[in-house]
């Protein structure tokens, strides 16, 4: 009988044999599950492609906003930098003005204090002046007063010229020339007083000279009981002049009218007319000093309201 040859595999299995029948559905068992594997594989790499793919979208999508977010982030922070630096111009601005408007303050304040010291010294010298204008109105009440008492003696001297006229003077024709003469001086003196409130002091003086020198002649013609009398009278009114040398005009004007309105004798005008005359012209140069020193005082007042108001405008 021919030899039969049975195929065996490398370990010596014979072919076709039950174990490898169970090898042959192993490896076709193995080699689906590794096709449903690649299936499976390829299912999952389609998916997660997929996935990667939207999600690799998603995030240059996330990304471009995030550049357009930080682009507008870098250009607000840009504004806000212009921003800062022009606040801080402005900061800088701002305190100098502050600074030199305190420094404006510290001045208007040493102004103020100054003013108001000013003003505590015009207040001051306000003060003063209203008592000084009291003093003057009592001081104008007392020339009212001595005006009347000076109207009393003027009516005395008048009764003295009644008097004089009644005692008769004998003395000649010498002495008759000289009453007349001096009675011509008295009339030029009156005149010259009409001029005195226009002119200045000099006339006043030689006004003076020449009542003295009048009054030298008149000693040796008026009695001496008239004399001593006149002497008296005189010595009254030359001491109320200097207790109240204030003298207002107008009791001057009225005394003047009155001298010039009595038309007397030649005897009664050279008893009475020199001391008048006398009288007038000290009450005359104290009136022209107090005028000047009451006009002085008022122009004081004057600029000090001016200071006064230059301070509160």
């Amino acid at each position: 009988m021919a030899n039969v040859h049975i195929l065996q595999n490398i370990k010596g299995y014979r072919l076709g044999s039950m174990r490898e029948q169970e090898l042959e559905k192993e490896l076709h068992n193995i080699i689906k599950s590794k096709a449903e594997i690649n299936d499976l594989t390829g299912k999952l790499q389609d998916k997660y492609s997929k996935q990667l793919h939207t999600h690799a979208l998603e995030l240059i999508n996330e990304t471009k906003q995030l550049e357009i977010e930080n682009t507008n982030l870098i250009s607000q922070n840009i504004r806000k930098d212009l921003s800062l630096a022009k606040f801080n111009a402005m900061n800088d601005i701002k305190s100098k003005k502050i600074r030199s408007l305190e420094s404006m303050i510290k001045i208007l304040k040493g102004k103020l204090t100054s003013a108001r010291k000013d003003m505590f010294s015009i207040q001051n010298n306000s003060l003063k002046k209203d008592s000084e204008i009291l003093s003057l109105k009592s001081k104008i009440a007392e020339v009212e007063q001595m005006k009347s008492e000076l109207l009393s003696k003027i009516s005395e001297l008048g009764c003295l010229k009644s008097e004089a006229i009644s005692n008769p003077i004998v003395g000649g024709d010498d002495e008759g020339q000289s009453l007349m003469t001096q009675r011509v001086t008295l009339k030029e003196l009156v005149s010259t007083i009409k001029n005195t409130s226009k002119s200045d002091n000099i006339s006043a003086d030689s006004n003076l000279s020449k009542y003295f020198y009048t009054q030298k002649n008149m000693d040796q013609i008026i009695p001496k009981n008239v004399t001593l009398h006149l002497a008296q009278q005189e010595n009254n009114i030359a001491s109320m002049i200097e207790s109240h040398p204030q003298i207002l005009m107008g009791g001057i004007e009225e005394m003047r009218s009155n001298l010039e309105a009595s038309p007397l004798p030649a005897v009664a005008s050279s008893l009475v007319s020199p001391l008048l005359v006398c009288m007038l012209l000290s009450l005359l140069m104290l009136v022209i000093i107090w005028f000047v020193r009451l006009r002085r005082s008022w122009g004081i007042g004057k600029k000090s309201e001016r200071l006064r108001n230059m301070w509160i405008g």
